[in-house]
């Protein structure tokens, strides 16, 4: 297993896929919502008073750590799954699949190393995004230091927590041996978890969990979020996380 995360890092920081994701889904949120308390507002009616209205962001501390995880529980996702897709299926679509059977490192062990590659950029990611979060805050002076650490902690819960969606998207890239299935899926889990929480799914809904603990849909949907529904979200990521490795391991040449 040490010889296929040596290999994986080596593959994984040479790519320029693993910077770009990486730097949109940790710098992109707290970037947005910085950029639209700094942008100039014609009043209510303009156009950035609308959108900061929208999102229901103010200059306190929890309000803007708020909003940072909200467009996060977008952005993390999609980052993470365009990465997830290109690395779990750039053998796929290459042709270059079989030389893996020529390798001494077994193949449930490569699956194994880049699923904890892919984690390991997702804790990156988070704390990365975190630590722009309270630099982007300290920047703009925001009040009600009190609301910090509760709204920090959800943030973080939130992020990690999308990363369990994450081997989804790497089972059907490897099932379906492309990276343009890996795309649809990850397409489809977006769209499935907006629509689940607009008809009231809430949060039995595995997939929609960190957006609703995220706030995405008030407060009163994040409040729902209980034990229950994190350990089926949790449950779903391992199963597809083993699904993976198993494929892997038993894959054929077509």
């Amino acid at each position: 297993m040490s010889a296929a995360l040596w290999i994986a890092w080596v593959m994984f920081r040479r790519a320029m896929v693993v910077r770009v994701s990486g730097g949109i889904a940790a710098f992109g949120p707290p970037a947005v919502v910085l950029l639209l308390l700094l942008a100039p507002s014609t009043g209510a009616d303009g156009l950035s008073g609308a959108k900061i209205e929208a999102i229901g962001v103010e200059r306190t501390w929890s309000s803007f750590i708020e909003a940072s995880v909200q467009i996060s529980s977008v952005a993390l996702p999609l980052a993470g799954g365009i990465l997830v897709a290109w690395w779990f299926g750039r053998e796929l679509d290459d042709g270059m699949f079989p030389m893996l059977f020529a390798r001494a490192v077994p193949r449930r062990s490569i699956a194994a190393a880049r699923l904890v590659m892919v984690f390991a950029w997702g804790a990156v990611v988070t704390v990365l995004s975190l630590a722009a979060t309270l630099a982007a805050g300290a920047l703009l002076g925001l009040e009600d230091a009190a609301g910090l650490v509760p709204a920090a902690w959800t943030f973080t819960v939130a992020a990690l927590l999308t990363l369990a969606i994450l081997p989804v998207v790497a089972l059907a890239t490897s099932v379906f041996r492309s990276t343009t299935a890996g795309f649809g899926v990850l397409i489809g889990i977006v769209v499935v978890t907006q629509l689940g929480i607009a008809f009231g799914l809430d949060a039995w809904m595995p997939l929609a969990v960190p957006s609703l603990l995220a706030g995405i849909a008030g407060a009163d949907a994040a409040a729902i979020v209980a034990w229950p529904h994190v350990l089926l979200l949790l449950t779903l990521g391992t199963a597809c996380a083993a699904g993976t490795i198993w494929w892997w391991a038993r894959a054929r040449v077509r």
